[in-house]
């Protein structure tokens, strides 16, 4: 328990928040996010006298999943902000404690948000985050990469890009030489005005933590840090068969290198074939009679939807991975929960874009990277489990581009699925033109033989050790 006791700071109720809409100093309001008994003690805001400096506590046992529990304190804005404080853990029990700066939809225990935070430092846990939930009742992701010490300061800022709803959301921090990008997040799912403030969770609901918020600033003409990539260089060279050409191949060893960027250049090197691919791998040859030897495969498809295990992603009838699942004893398709580890996959196709901001997704479990026109539009880190990453883009001339996504699996689940938000949010499978995707065709050269098979039927490319 801290020694820096205040009224409020001895509060504390085995059953039941109280939720109150007080404002203290440059905030309107200040109230508990949870449910009876989590948070279990009163949460409040003091300002030291004289000064802009916020004495934060609170309770809770976790800002994370699909539910909130902490003290927040904030104002509400419509219109583009940045909201930024200076944040340091005073005292605290629990070692997943969190507090900073929250761009929120409401108080609701399950609201949309996008957060900037330091874990509890005065516990030794020194690390500054990002964490969002994108969707009421979602699920929460987050930067928990060890990739960044406790900031001197934290922000959280909004642009209203002027179509439809879409906004681009930036995690900001500064470690001492000005602001640096943590996470960029894109929605249309925000309304108009949000909340912007200030937050603590002890992390040990049986307990209250305290931290010190100071220099607290609302600024309404914020700086985009985000480079937002234009695409000007249509002429895709594509078949008029929809889809895409999936090639899967798997590694004969599981070395991929060290950290993302070696990943990704393994994960290059051996889809360009400049490495050694799998072998040993069997599967029955019905032309031949025999078993033969199995490392990579292609297949035509309409959609990028596969899973091999873990999260399937956001939408149902996933494919198998081209080449993975023979070895399934049973066989099923997909096959979830074998073994089948360290391939990479390349999904190509020509896409049509109309001129304006379109955002495109991926769900992947490991790593991504996606290209439009030759331009990188966007990448996840290398290593992780499965989520929805979006990525923003701007095309300059309206036409047909080429389009490339690769996919690395390492180890334990696998899936891989490209998706689209529409600019009303909606999302969709990328290519499903019949719920208003952008069409996606087939890329030269193809396999004329299946245009006589009703255009999406399977194509095996298999090679003989």
């Amino acid at each position: 328990m801290c020694k820096r006791l205040l009224v409020c700071f001895v509060v504390l109720l085995l059953a039941g928040t109280t939720s109150f809409a007080v404002g203290v100093g440059i905030f309107d309001e200040v109230t508990d996010v949870g449910w009876a008994g989590d948070p279990k003690g009163i949460g409040c805001v003091h300002q030291e006298a004289g000064n802009d400096v916020y004495r934060i506590t609170g309770g809770g046992s976790d800002v994370w999943n699909d539910n909130d529990h902490m003290v927040y304190a904030y104002k509400a804005l419509s219109g583009d902000w940045l909201m930024a404080a200076d944040f340091q853990w005073i005292c605290g029990q629990g070692w997943w404690g969190k507090g900073g700066v929250m761009l929120r939809e409401s108080t609701a225990t399950n609201s949309m948000y996008y957060g900037t935070m330091h874990t509890n430092t005065s516990v030794g846990h020194n690390s500054t985050v990002s964490q969002w939930r994108e969707g009421t009742g979602w699920g929460t992701g987050g930067t928990w990469d060890g990739a960044h010490p406790a900031a001197a300061r934290l922000g959280i800022q909004r642009f209203n890009m002027g179509v439809a709803n879409l906004s681009v959301i930036e995690s900001i921090a500064d470690f001492g030489s000005g602001w640096e990008l943590i996470d960029t997040k894109y929605t249309t799912s925000l309304p108009d005005t949000v909340l912007y403030g200030a937050f603590l969770m002890n992390g040990d609901n049986n307990s209250m933590g305290q931290a010190r918020a100071s220099n607290v600033a609302y600024d309404n003409q914020p700086h985009m840090l985000t480079q937002i990539p234009n695409i000007d260089n249509p002429g895709g060279n594509c078949m008029q068969t929809p889809g895409f050409k999936i090639y899967t191949v798997k590694k004969a060893d599981g070395n991929w290198g060290s950290g993302d960027d070696g990943a990704y250049q393994a994960m290059n090197d051996l889809l360009d074939g400049k490495l050694p691919k799998g072998i040993g791998r069997t599967d029955f040859d019905e032309e031949t009679g025999e078993f033969i030897d199995i490392y990579e495969e292609s297949r035509l498809s309409p959609f990028v939807n596969l899973h091999d295990s873990d999260w399937n992603g956001n939408f149902g009838n996933d494919e198998s991975y081209p080449c993975v699942d023979v070895l399934e004893q049973p066989t099923s398709n997909p096959a979830n929960g074998d073994n089948d580890d360290n391939f990479a996959t390349d999904a190509s196709a020509c896409i049509q874009l109309t001129a304006g901001y379109h955002i495109i997704g991926v769900c992947s479990d490991d790593g991504a990277i996606i290209k439009i026109g030759g331009v990188e539009i966007g990448r996840t880190g290398a290593w992780k489990g499965a989520d929805n990453q979006n990525f923003l883009f701007n095309v300059l001339t309206a036409g047909l581009y080429s389009f490339n996504a690769r996919n690395l699996e390492g180890g334990g689940g696998a899936s891989f699925e490209l998706y689209e938000i529409l600019l009303d949010g909606t999302m969709v499978l990328l290519g499903d033109v019949e719920h208003g995707g952008s069409p996606v065709y087939v890329p030269e050269p193809a396999t004329i033989a299946l245009l006589g098979l009703g255009g999406m039927s399977l194509l095996g490319i298999r090679r003989k050790r």
